[in-house]
């Protein structure tokens, strides 16, 4: 699920975002040097999408930051970042949602670009991805590995 939180609570996590650079995930409070643009939940983790504005709050004005997608778990430790599964990529990241294999299906196969559910495996869970220089990304969050990597503006 991708939403703009307060707070949200479940059964096993508890996340609250009062700052626009902190987060508290189950009592441990992170802090980041850029700003916290989206939220993302999975099964297993939390992935938060940075980004910086410049002074007027506009994200087109300021130089964003690369590999801008963290994972942690629901203890608040930093698992890992986008750029040790997929590599540096010269564009920042603007949207993430988590998906299991019927929605990333239903997202993707339908649109032309040649996305094929064959490397999506039941019971994983995926991230789905877009960088502001029109490319889409699926990242098989459950093996870590990227299956998907396709322009939109192409």
């Amino acid at each position: 699920m991708h939403f703009n939180i307060n707070t949200f609570e479940s059964n096993s996590l508890r996340l609250i975002c009062n700052r626009r650079d902190e987060i508290t995930i189950n009592n441990k409070t992170i802090r980041f040097l850029n700003r916290i643009n989206g939220v993302a939940v999975s099964q297993t983790s939390i992935y938060i999408l940075l980004y910086e504005c410049d002074e007027s709050g506009d994200i087109h004005g300021a130089v964003q930051p690369l590999n801008n997608i963290d994972a942690y778990d629901y203890e608040g430790n930093l698992q890992w970042n986008i750029s040790e599964i997929i590599g540096d990529v010269p564009n920042p990241f603007i949207f993430i949602e988590v998906h299991t294999k019927k929605t990333i299906s239903e997202r993707l196969e339908n649109k032309g670009w040649g996305f094929d559910s064959e490397h999506v495996i039941d019971g994983h869970e995926f991230l789905f991805c877009s960088d502001i220089g029109g490319l889409y990304y699926v990242i098989d969050i459950t093996e870590k590995k990227l299956i998907y990597r396709k322009g939109f503006r192409s």
